[in-house]
């Protein structure tokens, strides 16, 4: 049964019902390879990041590492947000060490069960428009548009990647949530310092 619009997820100690953890490299699944069973995303509290929330080690040289959503039916004019943090795996909330080209963020989306992926957003440091290191340590909410999914039935994955062991980070995801875009735009720039 697919869950229905609004759909949030804010994580607790363990992984919710219905998710699920797979494994297999990036580029090997975009060319039709299957995802196998996996682990590696922690729940909870750690590095002081969110409260509880889902947290995955990005270290090592087979890092690939996928977080799928259970199955949404989508609506027309809806928007996917979380927020996103990346600290230093250190156990308190310190910023990322700075890492090579091999470590990625992406956000999928499938719309046929998990048999093919497409890309929604890719954050690394090989050219990407979304770049790796700049995932802020305190978080960010990040808003992704779906309208172009109208009434598919889909699943949103979050995966992390490290091909090298060189910087060793956590990515941290927080309040997963599709709902419908808002008529009014959100205001920003609310400090004092900005009112004339």
């Amino acid at each position: 049964t697919a869950y229905e619009i609004p759909f949030l997820q804010e994580f607790g100690s363990v992984i919710p019902a219905d998710w699920s953890q797979k494994s297999g490299l990036l580029s090997s699944v975009m060319g039709g390879a299957a995802l196998a069973s996996g682990s590696g995303w922690n729940f909870g509290a750690g590095n002081g990041v969110f409260d509880n929330h889902a947290r995955t080690n990005i270290y090592g040289s087979s890092c690939y590492r996928w977080l799928l959503t259970p199955v949404i039916s989508m609506d027309a004019n809806v928007q996917l947000t979380f927020d996103l943090a990346l600290t230093a795996y250190s156990g308190t909330m310190t910023a990322a060490a700075t890492t090579g080209t091999d470590d990625k963020f992406v956000v999928l989306i499938s719309t046929n069960g998990g048999e093919t992926w497409t890309i929604l957003r890719q954050y690394d440091n090989a050219g990407s428009e979304y770049l790796y290191n700049n995932i802020p340590t305190a978080g960010e909410e990040v808003s992704i548009n779906l309208s172009s999914y109208g009434s598919d039935n889909v699943i949103i994955a979050f995966y992390g990647e490290s091909t090298t062991s060189n910087a060793d980070n956590n990515l941290h995801i927080d309040n997963v949530k599709l709902d419908y875009i808002p008529n009014c735009v959100r205001p920003t720039g609310l400090a004092a310092s900005n009112v004339y």
